[in-house]
């Protein structure tokens, strides 16, 4: 569509917009696992493809989660994903961002609002943050728990939320006693533990924004109260 007809809100808190997320993950693996096997051979060879893949989208918070704990339990078992020097790593890695950048640059030929070009990362990092919301959607869908409708805040909500980041303190809490455990073990001096740790280091910092909207909400709630 060349033109936006009309302009919506957006949660303007932790709270709300781990519901909204909620919500729509919960209806979209609900479509995925129900009515998907059941429409899927009906539609046309592309749609077929392009449905199919555009339902698994909340499936990320499957993938943050193995990537965040997965080098908990490489640095607690010794037991690694990947050996190699860390530098050979980021040698390796430098093209797949690359490439990544690429395409998310490439394809916002395709948007028409200026707002919507850039690198968006405040968008990525508050996707990383919201991977226990998709994971709670993909348990209640496969268990066939209905989630209630929950009216989407029009303005922003006070409270503590500090329980919403829990997970997100937990890997940060866990991935602290992995570094620590490993840099004590003996095989602190291995290419594969300081690989781990740096996996484990840089999934910490990125658990931070999400516990810091968190915190901002408590001291803000805190200010008004």
């Amino acid at each position: 569509m060349p033109e936006i007809p009309a302009r919506g809100l957006v949660p303007e808190d932790l709270r709300s917009y781990f519901g909204q997320q909620l919500k729509w993950a919960t209806g979209m693996f609900q479509v995925l696992f129900t009515m998907m096997p059941k429409v899927l051979f009906r539609l046309p060879g592309w749609e077929r493809v392009r449905y199919l893949i555009s339902s698994t989208y909340y499936l990320i918070g499957v993938a943050i989660a193995i990537n965040l704990f997965l080098p908990i339990i490489f640095l607690f078992t010794g037991i690694w994903a990947v050996e190699m020097p860390i530098q050979g790593y980021v040698v390796r890695l430098i093209p797949f961002v690359f490439m990544f950048l690429l395409i998310h640059l490439v394809s916002q030929r395709w948007m028409r609002h200026s707002s919507e070009r850039g690198l968006q990362w405040r968008g990525m990092l508050l996707k990383l943050g919201t991977w226990p919301v998709y994971l709670l959607a993909l348990f209640f869908a496969l268990a066939g728990v209905k989630v209630p409708y929950l009216p989407t805040a029009k303005e922003r909500q006070r409270g503590s939320f500090i329980r919403l980041v829990l997970p997100h303190l937990a890997v940060v809490v866990l991935s602290a006693a992995g570094i620590v455990w490993a840099l004590n073990s003996p095989l602190a001096d291995f290419d594969g533990t300081r690989l781990m740790i740096l996996f484990a280091t840089v999934n910490c910092l990125l658990m931070v924004p999400t516990i810091a909207a968190a915190v901002a909400e408590v001291r803000r709630t805190e200010r008004t109260a």
